[in-house]
Parts: C-alpha cells; structure tokens; sequence
C-alpha cells in the first residue's frame, strides 16, 4: 500500500501580515463602524469647518427677534381692541415732545413713550400747543396725535357778567351784599356754585385790596370791575373776587387813575385837589347820574365846579345807596348821613357803584364849561346842562311839564 503522507511543509500562501504584532491590550480595528472626530483628526483627515452652521443659527435667531421685535412695536403703535375711557392730559407751556409723550404714557394714553417719540421723529408729528387735551386711554398712536393735532380743548368754565353801576354792599355802612354780590350768585346769570357768604368774607376780610384803596380804608365798594368773567370749574370765590379787583386796578390804571391829583388840578385850574381814591368816588357818582356816554365829562365838570365853590353836589345817587332804597319823602331827603350830598358839601366817603372804563376816564378828564347844574330833558336819559340857578329852574320845570321830574 502506498503511503500518501506528506511530511512536507505546507505551501506558503500570500497575504499580507502586520510588520508588528499588535499589543496585547489595544482592541481590534472596528472595520464597520465609523471613525470619531478625534480619530479622523488623529488619522490626519480633513476638519469640518463649523462657522457656516453658527452663523445661520445667529441669522435664524436675529430673524425671530426681529420678528418678536416688531411684533411688539406694533402692539405699541396700534394696540389690540377699542380705545379706553377719557382721560385729561394738561401740557404747560413750553413742554417738550418727550416731555409730552411721557405724559401721555403716564396717563395710559399710550404704553410706551420711547417709541413714541421715535415714531414722532418718523413722521415728523410734535410741536403741539399747551392746553388742556381730552385724550382716551390705550390709543393708538395716531389717534394721540390726531387729538394733538387738533389743538387743545376748553376747560369747562362758569360765566357771569357784571354790569356797571351795580353796588358791592346793599347800603352804606351794612356790610351785606349788593346788586353786584347777588349778581355773582344769581341761578340765572351767575354762577350758582359759588358761596355768596364766602364772597362776604372776602370783601369784608381785608386780604384782597386794590392798589387804589387807601390804608385804613377796608371797604372793596368801586373796586370790582363791571365785566365778565369766566370761572374754571376748580376755581371758586377767592379766583373770581381777584379777577374783578386785578381787571380794575388795570382798567383803572389805563383810564388815568393813577394821575388824578395832577389831571384833575390842570383840569380846574389848580382849584381842585383830590386822590387818585376820590377820582374813583367821582367816578362812580357819574357812573350812576349818566345815561349818555357823551355827557359823562359834562357831569365830571359840574362835580368839580361845585367842590371848587364849595357848593354841595346835590346828587341823590348817594343817598339812595346810603339808605338801600330811592329817597322819596321830605324825611328821606333830611337823612343825617354823609352820603346826604344835598346837605353835605364834598364827595361822599366811599365810591356808591362800580364805575366802568368811560365814567373812569371822565373822572380825571371833565370837558370844559361853568355848568353848575343839569335836569333831565328827555325819556333818553339825556340832561340839560345850565350856569346859573335860574336857567336850572326854567329847565325843571320843562322837565316837570314833560313828566319826567
């Protein structure tokens, strides 16, 4: 039997064998799984590069900030839903846009005044005027501006007219309220809110005064300007009481007052001397006597002539006021009174009415004449004027004969 075993060595096979033996502590390759960053970047491979991915992350961000951003200046500039409920806003003057638009947001016209201002310098909105302004809480910019724009509104306000002639007191030496007082409280033509013991207390208290009203002398009739007023609706008695004696010491100023003891000394030839305080007595006298502009510097003159010759006035104006009531009995014309200028020569001691701008101006500017008397001549108001006591009684009786005396 033949023996077919070959003790031979087996045939080398080629392949590939590791020019060193792997450590005994070192895994195998993983052929099937991929290689890490680590390893690629041990390997010596190519690194990818990671700017182009952060930046469109910042570009996505940047795109919904921008997004949320406007969202929300939207919100701002045209706030979801209606308007709010009225609000006031007052703006001083000389208040500035940002100044404005701060108080807009604290009113809760608007939300926020930053970007209020910023759209303002978009659209180019702003230099609005000081006033008072009606505006609606969580408007929409435009619609704050339109109101703005539209200027301010008026502040709600009383009104009442004085006319001249009227009496602050009732009666001489009665501190109770005249034509003028009652006027001023009247439901009708005043101003029904107000307080008419409060205006009392004011007239009576000595805290308001006139420039015109002498030291030692506490008494405001002559002193409230006849005029009208207008009285906010947050003011009271003390305001309006103010205005007419502030609008009286300026008309009065205007009307030459200030200058009576020289205007009135040249007028009469130096035969005359009185205050600036008894040019307004002087004025209120012929505020009461005249009923036709023109014959206001008649009357100055006859008043004047008369003090000059000592002669008493004999105007019953005066002692109407001094008694509250027309005299009309031989009683009442017998008053002991110094406001009796029948019997008393001189000006009575306080102004009787409050005189107005022309019956001022007379005061210190009488026409020239030697009229020492005048009588009513007809149903107009107007007078007579004469020299002598004798042409004063002719034109009497003519005025009796008419039914007008």
């Amino acid at each position: 039997m033949t023996d077919t075993t070959d003790d031979s060595p087996p045939p080398a096979y080629a392949q590939d064998e590791p020019t060193a033996a792997a450590p005994v502590d070192e895994a195998p390759p993983r052929w099937d799984e991929p290689l890490s960053r680590r390893e690629l970047r041990a390997l010596g491979g190519p690194r990818r590069r990671r700017w182009p991915a952060v930046l469109a992350t910042f570009a996505l961000l940047a795109v919904v900030g921008l997004g949320a951003a406007g969202f929300y200046v939207s919100r701002q500039i045209d706030p979801p839903g209606a308007a709010g409920a009225e609000v006031e806003v007052i703006i001083p003057e000389g208040t500035g846009t940002a100044e404005i638009a701060d108080q807009l947001e604290a009113a809760g016209v608007i939300s926020n005044a930053t970007i209020f201002t910023a759209y303002l310098k978009v659209t180019g909105d702003g230099n609005w005027l000081a006033g008072r302004y009606l505006l609606q809480e969580d408007s929409s910019f435009d619609e704050a501006i339109a109101v703005l724009d539209a200027g301010p509104g008026e502040i709600p306000y009383d009104q009442v007219t004085v006319p001249e002639g009227y009496t602050v007191f009732a009666n001489a030496g009665l501190p109770a309220p005249g034509t003028v007082v009652q006027r001023l409280v009247d439901p009708e033509n005043g101003i029904p809110r107000l307080n008419q013991e409060r205006i009392m207390e004011l007239l009576l208290g000595g805290t308001v005064r006139s420039q015109f009203q002498p030291q030692g002398v506490g008494n405001l009739e002559g002193f409230l300007f006849p005029d009208t007023y207008r009285l906010e609706e947050d003011e009271g008695a003390p305001a309006l009481v103010n205005q007419m004696v502030q609008r009286f010491d300026q008309i009065a100023t205007e009307a030459g007052i200030s200058d009576a003891t020289a205007r009135v000394n040249q007028a009469t030839g130096g035969e005359v001397q009185i205050t600036p305080y008894q040019a307004v007595i002087v004025a209120s006298l012929i505020e009461r006597e005249a009923a036709v502009p023109e014959e206001r510097a008649k009357m100055a003159r006859v008043i004047y002539n008369r003090l000059a010759q000592g002669i008493p006035l004999g105007i019953d104006a005066s002692l109407n006021y001094a008694l509250g009531r027309p005299a009309t009995t031989e009683s009442d014309l017998a008053t002991d009174s110094p406001y009796n200028l029948r019997e008393v020569a001189g000006l009575p001691p306080t102004p009787i009415a409050v005189p107005g701008r022309a019956s001022l101006q007379a005061a210190v500017a009488p026409a020239a004449g030697e009229w020492l008397y005048y009588v009513l001549a007809d149903d107009t108001g107007r007078h007579t004027f004469t020299n002598t006591y004798d042409e004063f009684l002719e034109a009497k009786a003519q005025c009796q004969a008419a039914g007008l005396c």
